[in-house]
């Protein structure tokens, strides 16, 4: 008989592992030092169950590093770069993918990522942002149409970029996402903390709309709350701008610029215009929040 006790924290790069049986075994594993203390040989048996419950615990680990930063272009010749989608606010979703992966495949075809991307991107709350990114760096367009003798076809109906990954930093990239295994679905917040997971365990759209709430801090179904309709206009502003589209519920608005200073900061139950003309040129976040539902949009001023 022995009780095995585990604690892992991948993204801080240490270990501890305490396995107390009729013959003692502690491993404590920092970056510094090991130190290891056997008393008797402990069976075989029970390292490995330690190791699976460690491997487990880690499957779906929250990262504490920050995400790593990349610019990409996606087929369209668009370059998108990940900060500066986290930095206007929005939350990332990542789905890598290999273009001859059936699991990949399956959980494209299931239009989970499509519809979360349709309610909670550009087009609709403009919380969130999403790629699928091709790991193959030297795919080509008939690789992801199928046109080559291909099953699948990866890009049609498809309303978010889609990316063939960039050799230049595929290594670095898929290391630090540990994303050699496809699918693999990359989730991370405004504050650049991200997690990994298999699509499967993570990737409903009920599931992505609920880890923007529980995670990122932007509360679940928006789509049907009280700022679902809200627009910010003109862009770019000079003298002021507008919040229109609440629906008759007290909100509350906080403008930041990009060191994170509030210049701004009003309550109200109607449509709002903002005085911006003393503001500096430059990018500024626009925090509202009814009741328990928040979200950040981002507007320029230029005079």
């Amino acid at each position: 008989m022995f009780v095995g006790v585990y604690c892992c924290f991948k993204s801080l790069f240490f270990c501890c592992f305490l396995l107390i049986s009729s013959s003692e075994l502690v491993y404590v594993c920092s970056q510094q030092k090991i130190y290891k203390t056997m008393k008797k040989q402990v069976s075989l048996t029970g390292i490995r169950l330690l190791f699976a419950m460690a491997i487990l615990a880690v499957s779906q680990n929250v990262n504490a590093q920050s995400a790593m930063d990349f610019t990409m272009e996606d087929l369209d010749g668009n370059s998108h770069n990940l900060y500066s989608y986290l930095e206007e606010g929005k939350s990332v979703v990542i789905d890598f993918f290999q273009y001859e992966c059936g699991p990949c495949y399956e959980y494209h075809e299931t239009n989970e990522l499509k519809n979360f991307y349709n309610e909670s991107g550009p087009d609709g709350s403009d919380l969130a942002m999403v790629f699928q990114i091709c790991t193959y760096d030297d795919a080509t367009m008939e690789n992801l149409t199928g046109d080559n003798g291909g099953s699948w076809n990866w890009i049609e109906g498809v309303p978010y970029p889609t990316i063939i990954i960039d050799p230049a930093v595929k290594d670095e990239l898929l290391s630090f996402y540990q994303s050699w295994g496809t699918p693999t679905l990359i989730r991370i917040c405004p504050d650049k903390e991200w997690d990994d997971n298999h699509p499967n365990t993570v990737g409903s759209k009920d599931q992505l709309i609920e880890w923007l709430g529980e995670s990122c801090g932007v509360a679940a179904n928006l789509s049907s709350s009280s700022l679902s309709q809200l627009t910010i206009y003109p862009v770019p502003a000079n003298n002021y701008f507008n919040i229109s589209g609440v629906d008759g519920e007290s909100f509350e608005v906080i403008v930041t610029n990009s060191v994170g200073q509030v210049v701004r900061r009003l309550t109200s139950e109607t449509d709002l215009v903002i005085d911006s003309s003393d503001l500096d040129n430059g990018m500024y976040n626009v925090s509202i929040t009814s009741g328990t539902t928040h979200m950040v949009k981002s507007i320029l001023v230029s005079h």
